[in-house]
């Protein structure tokens, strides 16, 4: 995934239980981090709740996150999300995030995709 100082990013995940059923879990969280170049992991966003997604979806939870400015190119940012489905173990899932200018992005801000049927 990539993004752009300055930028909104939405992270979403889904939980479900062993057999593929959607289930809400009461802990989803997200923590985003970076590590230095000395190798000192820092938490741009420490351990928040993630919210419901809207419209409702069981299980589903999103975090909107804006970009720092002072991440610039090159940068990558560590994104890990948290749940415990009842009566199971805690399930975390992971996401790298490439930080880039807008200028190199593959899709720029308003840019709609439109499947064209050729004759």
């Amino acid at each position: 995934m990539e993004a752009v100082p300055g930028h909104v990013v939405t992270f979403q995940t889904s939980f479900s239980d062993v057999s593929g059923v959607p289930v809400a879990v009461p802990d989803a969280t997200i923590v985003i981090f970076k590590f230095s170049d000395a190798g000192v992991r820092d938490d741009l966003v420490p351990a928040t709740a993630m919210t419901p997604a809207d419209p409702a979806e069981v299980g589903r939870y999103t975090h909107v996150w804006t970009v720092p400015p002072v991440l610039t190119q090159g940068d990558v940012v560590y994104v890990e999300m948290t749940g415990t489905p009842p009566g199971e173990d805690p399930v975390k899932f992971s996401e790298v995030v490439d930080i880039v200018p807008a200028a190199e992005t593959l899709m720029s801000p308003g840019l709609r995709a439109q499947f064209v049927k050729l004759i």
